[in-house]
């Protein structure tokens, strides 16, 4: 069908309909252009995929499987000529020689008396193309054991002088200047560092005297990792931050790990299972009055320090003690957090009054058990608010439990148990 068109142009296509198109008419137009469109298949282009050189013919190979060529490819050969000589006549691709270096004859020329590399027809044209240039630099004479030293920042300004490394020399010697001449200098023992060291130990300067060194740990320069299960510490923790959780750090003996004195060890609980330092047989570990060896909780640090022969000190954000023993007549309740668990356990020998001096947002636990038949009064007192006094009775070793909640100033009793 046709294509149908709505004006006339009898140069081109014809006489049209005449008036609009209908909407069916347009689409039909539409529709056979793009099957004709449709029907071209372009074919597709064609470049170069490779080249190939055959003898002194060249080809090229395209991606249809076409191929171009062969194309002659130029030859030139050389003719060597030696030495170059005045007044000879050369042509073009000569080669001759000259005081080592080798020349190509550009251009056909008759050699003048001397030889110039930059010899020239006058046209800007040089009659020689350098190809390998000869030793440059290099001076005659010398003496046996000199070396080649530079005169100057000139190109091949050089000369013959005295090695400046003397001869002889023991094992272990460095070499070094004698005094402030140029290439004085002598074999002399080295500045005297110490012998022995521990694995990561660094040379440190003891003192401004001289040559006055030792092996020291540099002081914590990384973070080992032990979880779970117990360890115990060895040399290469020394000056190290250990992150621990869940497990058991043991400071070993003397004679099983040499720490140095003054040694720490950085402890660090890194989840909410507990970290308990422990001492090997013969060591003896000193915490705080009111702590215990046992990090505080998630993210508590503590500062393990060797002050001498199997002797540490632990302190840091450590787990307090709990207050525990006979207790009679009025004591006085401490609650802040870095230096009481909250947890009382006490045996009463007498009537006691507890009063609340510092408090933290913590629960209180007093937890009581009896011994004689002698039946006591406790009273919480100041800053307690409570169910009352409590009464131990005459039987032994009956245990009574009271709970309080501490709002940072007051504690308020919320439960009561026994006796049990």
């Amino acid at each position: 069908m046709p294509i149908v068109y709505r004006t006339d142009d009898l140069t081109r296509w014809g006489s049209g309909k005449g008036a609009n198109l209908t909407a069916s008419e347009v689409d039909l137009n539409f529709w056979q252009l793009l099957q004709i469109v449709a029907g071209i298949s372009p074919e597709p282009p064609v470049s170069i995929e490779a080249f190939i050189v055959s003898g002194a013919s060249f080809y090229v190979n395209l991606t249809d499987g076409s191929t171009l060529g062969p194309y002659a490819l130029p030859v030139t050969s050389w003719t060597f000529r030696g030495a170059w000589s005045a007044t000879t006549a050369y042509v073009q691709s000569d080669v001759v020689t000259e005081s080592g270096a080798c020349y190509l004859v550009l251009y056909t020329h008759t050699s003048a008396a001397t030889f110039d590399p930059n010899a020239n027809n006058g046209l800007g044209q040089n009659y020689y193309g350098l190809l390998t240039p000869g030793p440059q630099g290099v001076p005659a004479g010398g003496a046996i054991g000199q070396v080649l030293a530079k005169l100057s920042s000139t190109d091949y300004d050089t000369t013959w002088i005295n090695n400046p490394v003397p001869a002889g020399g023991s094992t272990g010697e460095i070499l070094r200047k004698a005094s402030a001449a140029d290439r004085d200098l002598e074999f002399a023992a080295p500045h005297n560092n110490p012998l022995g060291g521990l694995t990561n130990q660094v040379l440190t300067k003891l003192s401004e005297t001289d040559d006055d060194y030792s092996w020291k740990y540099a002081p914590f320069q990384q973070m080992a990792f032990q979880l779970s299960t117990p360890y115990t510490l060895t040399i290469d923790d020394a000056w190290t931050v250990i992150a621990a959780a869940g497990n058991t750090i043991t400071v070993p003996a003397e004679s099983s790990v040499a720490f140095e004195d003054g040694t720490i060890v950085i402890l660090y609980q890194n989840s909410a299972s507990g970290v308990v330092i422990a001492a090997d047989a013969g060591v003896t570990i000193s915490t705080p009055a009111n702590s215990v060896a046992e990090l505080a909780t998630i993210g508590a640090f503590a500062f393990l320090v060797k002050t001498s022969t199997n002797t540490w000190q632990l302190f840091g954000q450590l787990k307090p003690r709990d207050a525990t023993g006979n207790m009679t007549g009025t004591q006085t309740v401490n609650l802040n957090s870095a230096t009481a668990s909250g947890r009382y356990f006490v045996t009463p020998t007498g009537n006691i009054t507890f009063n609340l001096s510092t408090s933290a947002q913590k629960d209180l636990y007093f937890v009581f058990t009896t011994s004689g038949t002698t039946s006591f009064t406790i009273t919480f007192g100041t800053n307690f608010t409570s169910q009352g006094t409590l009464a131990t009775g005459v039987v032994s070793g009956k245990i009574f439990v009271v709970h309080f909640v501490c709002d940072g100033t007051k504690a308020y009793e919320v439960a009561r148990l026994g006796p049990l």
